[in-house]
């Protein structure tokens, strides 16, 4: 259900050549076009093991990770439990598209009215979930899990030893998957020139989003002592990683078309930072496409 080693594929933009990693390939139909579920699977199959019957999640308007919980949750015979935003409006974005998938595949699905900022939703939603499922499990948010930190560092290790990018580009949101992307540049030890992390909406403080970056790869230690013995090009990367502000918000879709399935709401906006950059960008560039 979940694809590794996926594709690299070459692309020319007004005479330059870019590569970009097919990650939006890493789940299998009808599973979604979203490799950060790559570790959701593995994730809730342990849950499985232990005897979790039950999973719970608040989702937002445009992610995708409902369908993937939803998903997995058929598979393995568990039931997923998905809460979302309740508009006055009526639904927005994506919302009656994965509604639809959250149904196919058995998910209980509960509005949450009054919709506030997205902590405060989860906040209330986990409540909820707690009282009425005592033994379930909730998931956190953005699926941020050790599991997908892990698979994202060995398809980027793979990655790396195939092919070594002068330039790297990709979307950030949690930033778990760039985490991965930077562990497994460093272990297979790249010397890449730029690493840039262009920002889904631009709300966003880049030195603390740089530092939490930093943290979940693992180089907390590198940045307070200096010195990391196991890995010696964690410098490399971490010199080498620009946090780039977007011009959009989290909800707004970006405008540029790309020549492969593109995530307007995610990967879209870094891909058409770096076709406005392309002539700057030290060669060979790899675009890291996450999701369509």
């Amino acid at each position: 259900m979940v694809l590794l080693n996926t594709p690299i594929e070459k692309y020319i933009h007004d005479n330059i050549s870019y590569f970009v990693k097919r990650e939006d390939l890493s789940c299998k139909s009808p599973g979604p076009p979203f490799a950060k579920i790559r570790g959701l699977y593995p994730h809730m199959k342990k849950l499985k093991a232990e005897g979790v019957t039950t999973v719970g999640y608040m989702d937002t308007a445009i992610s995708m990770a409902g369908w993937g919980i939803s998903y997995f949750a058929k598979k393995l015979k568990m039931q997923a439990v998905i809460y979302y935003p309740q508009y006055k409006s009526g639904f927005k974005y994506n919302q009656t598209v994965f509604i639809k998938k959250w149904e196919k595949f058995g998910a209980v699905i509960c509005p949450l009215e009054k919709p506030n900022l997205y902590q405060i939703n989860v906040y209330r939603a986990e409540n909820r979930f707690k009282k009425q499922y005592p033994d379930g499990v909730w998931l956190p948010n953005g699926l941020n899990l050790t599991e997908t930190l892990e698979s994202v560092c060995k398809e980027s290790f793979q990655t790396f030893k195939q092919m070594q990018p002068a330039s790297i580009i990709c979307c950030v949101g949690s930033g778990v998957m760039l985490a991965g992307i930077l562990q497994g540049l460093n272990r297979v030890m790249v010397r890449t020139k730029e690493i840039n992390a262009v920002l889904i909406h631009r709300q966003v403080n880049i030195p603390a989003k740089r530092t939490k970056i930093l943290n979940h790869a693992g180089f907390k230690d590198y940045m307070y002592s200096g010195f990391f013995p196991e890995y010696p090009l964690i410098g490399n990367v971490t010199n080498a990683l620009n946090i780039i502000k977007t011009e959009y918000l989290y909800h707004e879709q970006a405008r540029m078309k790309a020549p492969f399935p593109c995530n307007t709401y995610y990967d879209l906006k870094a891909f058409e930072w770096m076709i406005n950059n392309i002539h700057e960008l030290p060669q060979p560039i790899l675009f890291w496409n996450i999701g369509a």
